[in-house]
């Protein structure tokens, strides 16, 4: 699919810690992809889905291992000339990736490259289930490539960019985070911008505006970037953490550049001011963010206009919709175009408390037979669907058809001697205590598992 050259050429670090789901979902996004992966995980537990460790994903358990010792340690382990960070909750395009490692082969300068930054998240709304896409400063205002480190803290600065996620070169990442280990910062919102700012001291960084490079999924009650709304505040409040910051800048640019001490605190002092001044901008949108708010079951012609009109400004937005839809991102479920879900939309809490119920249940290696083929089944199908082996439904009309790409098979299935299979998950709503004895007369002895849900319609 990749050239064998670049695809040896970096590695992407997941790093993760106690969401072992998330940790699946990533898994399986680049499960097609024959590139190197390395996981750090600091559960207690094991992630235990074996079958999504292949050759080429290398799994290293390091429990309650604190985050920049983690960084560290995954930094040195790896081998690669590049490698690039990603979150379990986010997705990183290889092709974009692949890009990146070319551009920085062909420009020394340069210590790190990125593409755009697209968000979703999914709101549960009285009127369905919809999703908003946001894109970041996509212009060509975003690149630090100017060879004076003055000006070149100055354009990152505004607008700020976080960069922990970029391609970066392995020696040069691992420098600065074996520098920032010698002071033992404790803030985590310093920690990313003393990275940053040490990554435009080492050289030059490059923001692709054309392609969508970084996919990431926020989460409404968790702001995405806590870091815009509590670096202010630290500055204000004299943290004395803001000071080791400045003076590790400062110290920095003295060793690397023929400045002045003074110049040095200017820079230093200015590369606060302005991404403070950033973040009091931040708070107008409008000049920052392009957004979509969707509903596919409501929207009218006005929003496929405006929708349109959209597209052709920022046509990674559709090419984001486009990708969530088929990546089936957002913790297992796709967003169904079935109408038949919008009644779910309601009680999204509730259908993922049932699925999460049902993940702790459900061993990684059993078989499973869905029994119904109605809407809820196509959710359990995006959640296990390389577990299960078909579907049953007692409607004649539906058997001989797929759902989802899985067969409908007739109710005397389950009991045939020709398929192999440990659990039974009924989908069917209501009906719990028929549907028992019904499978119960059938002396099967597999497990049965019910999706318990009272719904408000």
């Amino acid at each position: 699919m990749y050239p064998q050259n670049s695809i040896n050429n970096f590695t992407i670090i997941i790093p993760t810690f106690n969401r072992p789901n998330y940790l699946k979902r990533i898994l399986e996004f680049y499960q097609n992809d024959n590139i190197n992966i390395k996981i750090f995980d600091s559960s207690i537990n094991r992630f235990d889905s074996e079958m999504l460790l292949k050759s080429n994903i290398e799994y290293i358990h390091l429990p309650n291992m604190k985050p920049l010792d983690k960084v560290l340690y995954a930094l040195k382990s790896t081998k690669t000339q590049y490698m690039v960070f990603c979150a379990d909750d986010d997705f990183i395009f290889v092709d974009a990736i692949i890009k990146c490692c070319n551009f920085l082969d062909k420009n020394s300068d340069y210590v790190c490259a990125q593409g755009k930054l697209v968000s979703f998240r999914y709101t549960n709304q009285d009127d369905g289930l919809k999703y908003i896409i946001e894109t970041y400063f996509t212009t060509h205002k975003s690149n630090s490539h100017s060879d004076n480190i003055k000006d070149r803290f100055s354009s990152f600065s505004q607008p700020y960019r976080h960069t922990f996620y970029g391609v970066h070169k392995v020696d040069n990442i691992l420098r600065i985070y074996q520098l920032i280990k010698q002071y033992e910062l404790t803030e985590p919102f310093l920690l990313e911008l003393v990275q940053s700012a040490l990554l435009i001291l080492s050289g030059k960084v490059m923001t692709f505006g054309a392609h969508l490079y970084h996919l990431r999924e926020t989460v409404k009650t968790v702001a995405a970037s806590r870091i815009y709304k509590d670096i202010p505040t630290l500055v204000n409040m004299n943290h004395p953490e803001v000071a080791v910051v400045k003076h590790i800048i400062v110290e920095q640019l003295k060793q690397k550049y023929d400045i002045s001490h003074n110049t040095c605190i200017d820079i230093s002092e200015a590369f606060f001011e302005d991404f403070c001044d950033f973040v009091q901008q931040k708070k107008s949108m409008s000049q920052k963010f392009h957004t979509i708010s969707l509903d596919k079951n409501t929207i009218n012609p006005n929003d496929k206009q405006t929708l349109n009109e959209l597209y052709k400004l920022e046509p990674d937005l559709k090419l984001a919709e486009e990708l969530i839809l088929k990546h089936k991102i957002f913790s297992g479920f796709l967003y169904q175009e079935n109408s038949d879900l919008k009644s779910f939309s309601k009680n999204l809490l509730e259908i993922n408390q049932i699925i999460e119920k049902l993940k702790l249940e459900i061993s990684n290696s059993d078989k499973i037979v869905i029994y119904g083929a109605g809407s809820f089944a196509s959710l359990l199908i995006e959640v296990f669907n390389a577990q299960i082996e078909f579907i049953v439904d007692k409607n004649e009309d539906l058997v001989g058809k797929k759902l989802k790409d899985k067969d409908i098979k007739p109710i005397h299935m389950l009991s045939s001697q020709e398929v192999d299979y440990d659990v039974i998950l009924v989908s069917v709503l209501g009906r719990n205590h028929e549907i028992r004895d019904y499978i119960n007369q059938l002396n099967l002895k597999k497990v049965i598992l019910f999706c318990q849900m009272e719904l408000a319609y």
